[in-house]
């Protein structure tokens, strides 16, 4: 029948296809409708494997700042589908770093964050994701603190927001901590003043400030006997 005959055509231009980028058909199963979408599924794989080969097409850019390593990954002709897996290979090779990876497709753009696991307790993916999704006109950056993905329609907003993430990024890489002190000081006492001042901040990027000439002090008149 003609519904038969489409299926057989289809066949055989999925197979065609594949046989172009290199690959061997699996004709293995017999159900028609099961074949197609098996040999669809066998020409996205090569596809993705042709791109990711293509110099051209995939961008790798590794640095490292301040001893953080950061990877930007750019690929053409990429579904967004198929970028946690980029993601996921950038943070083994890296093994402890930023990996940050932007496809665009059918005039659609993803970008995906991935941060390995010690790092997570400064940067945040979502953060990242979600200020890169904006910029392509997408509200995305969802995920977790260790991978998070968005996307937008507006692709030639991609060199922006490619630039602005990573220089982003890279600001929050520079500014390791900052110097914190507590201003909720318990005045009681002496050592309730000096206990309030060494109240660290909840915080993992405000470091409490170095002892100051006055808090040296504090800790000498304690060791006073007579003062209270």
């Amino acid at each position: 029948d003609i519904s038969s005959q489409k299926d057989v055509e289809k066949i055989k231009e999925l197979s065609e296809k594949i046989i172009k980028l290199g690959g061997k058909p699996s004709l293995d199963n017999e159900d028609q409708k099961s074949l197609i979408k098996d040999l669809s599924k066998q020409l996205d794989q090569l596809n993705v494997r042709s791109i990711l080969e293509d110099e051209s097409k995939n961008l790798i850019k590794d640095e490292t700042i301040n001893g953080v390593k950061l990877r930007l990954q750019k690929v053409e002709d990429l579904p967004p589908k198929d970028l946690r897996k980029l993601v996921d290979i950038g943070k083994k090779e890296l093994k402890e770093g930023i990996v940050v990876v932007f496809a665009n497709k059918d005039e659609k753009v993803g970008i995906a964050v991935g941060i390995t696991n010690k790092l997570t307790e400064k940067y945040n993916a979502v953060e990242f994701a979600k200020l890169g999704s904006e910029i392509i006109g997408g509200k995305g950056g969802g995920g977790k603190t260790e991978l998070a993905q968005g996307g937008g329609i507006e692709p030639n907003k991609s060199e922006q927001a490619i630039s602005e993430t990573i220089d982003y990024i890279k600001s929050k890489i520079w500014i390791n901590f900052l110097y914190w002190r507590n201003r909720d000081l318990d005045f009681s006492s002496l050592k309730s003043l000096l206990s309030s001042l060494d109240v660290k901040s909840p915080n993992s990027l405000l470091i409490k400030s170095l002892n100051t000439r006055e808090e040296n002090i504090l800790k000498y008149l304690i060791t006073i006997s007579d003062i209270e």
